[in-house]
């Protein structure tokens, strides 16, 4: 199974909307194509900037349609009085129509497959943490926070870090911006 790892700028305007497409459709977004897509290629802060420029999307294909995707990204944020870089793991969707064969698992190891020194962990937001746990993250308790004021920390019921035996105290994490 083949997966195609690019950095984010170099996705095409073609699989952009069909990353918007399937993500609508998998998460059933309440938001137009036209919001999505302009979440994706909007104006951004500097800090913004920095992070998608360095951002990578996992993707595997089917019949010539995006079957599985995420992306990943590093992310400076703080670990109680400690500033840290860690991997961001987000937007995982697999279109209905391939679950069940193992694409989802495929493209998060990908992405998963950025996590090396200096970045040992990689912290994310689910509601489907037994599929992670399985797939070698564990669940953290960690107070979550975003101190800037510019959106919302984590919204799933579950924060987790892979690998599940990486270093990790419980102090409070401020995202430092927006959650993923």
């Amino acid at each position: 199974m083949s997966v195609e790892t690019m950095a984010l700028t170099q996705l095409g305007m073609e699989d952009l909307l069909r990353w918007v497409d399937l993500h609508r459709l998998v998460w059933q977004s309440l938001q137009d194509r036209e919001a999505l897509l302009a979440r994706r290629l909007g104006q951004r802060d500097a800090a913004q900037t920095a992070q998608w420029s360095q951002a990578q999307v996992h993707l595997v294909r089917r019949a010539g349609q995006i079957a599985a995707i995420c992306y990943s990204f590093h992310r400076v944020i703080a670990l109680g009085s400690t500033q840290r870089t860690v991997l961001a793991l987000a937007g995982v969707s697999t279109h209905p129509d391939w679950r069940r064969q193992g694409l989802g698992a495929t493209v998060v190891r990908a992405a998963w497959a950025r996590v090396a020194a200096p970045v040992t962990v990689c912290l994310f937001q689910t509601d489907v943490p037994a599929w992670y746990e399985r797939l070698g993250a564990r669940c953290i308790d960690n107070r979550i926070a975003n101190s800037i004021g510019d959106g919302r920390a984590f919204w799933s019921s579950h924060a987790m870090i892979f690998p599940s035996a990486g270093p990790w105290t419980s102090d409070p994490i401020d995202l430092l911006g927006p959650g993923w």
